[in-house]
């Protein structure tokens, strides 16, 4: 197990370059003890007052709740992506059943149609075949 490094909190009293970022006066910073001890001594901070400090660790604490919510939501994006991908999914069968379902409609049109020909067909074959009947009482 790794010793834990001593931090303290600090308030820099003038603008420093910090790993090439600026980072503004009055800015409260926890950092390494030996490193604030340094600044201190060629004065470009000052030790925090409780009061900073509590104000520093509910920031962080208001961040780091601000990213959890960033990640529930990310997971909720992420939930609800799939469940678009399924319906989609979904979509496309359903328009592939609705396919089938027309050309069976159109088969069945088809057949309507056919038999519709045909009994008309046998109608003019029993008219027909009716007729010599007919002729043949009335003799």
């Amino acid at each position: 197990m790794g010793m834990q490094v001593a931090t303290a909190f600090i308030v820099l009293l003038t603008d420093i370059m910090q790993h090439g970022d600026l980072i503004t006066a009055d800015t409260i910073l926890e950092v390494e003890k030996r490193l604030a001890d340094q600044w201190k001594g060629v004065g470009i901070a000052r030790a925090a007052t409780d009061e900073e400090i509590a104000e520093y660790q509910g920031d962080a604490a208001e961040a780091e709740a601000l990213l959890d919510d960033v990640d529930a939501l990310a997971d909720q994006k992420r939930g609800l992506e799939l469940e678009l991908e399924k319906l989609q999914e979904r979509k496309t069968e359903l328009a592939g059943d609705l396919q089938a379902l027309e050309s069976d409609v159109a088969d069945l049109g088809k057949q309507k149609e056919t038999l519709a020909g045909e009994v008309e067909a046998l109608e003019v074959r029993k008219a027909a075949a009716e007729k010599p009947a007919t002729a043949a009482k009335a003799k």
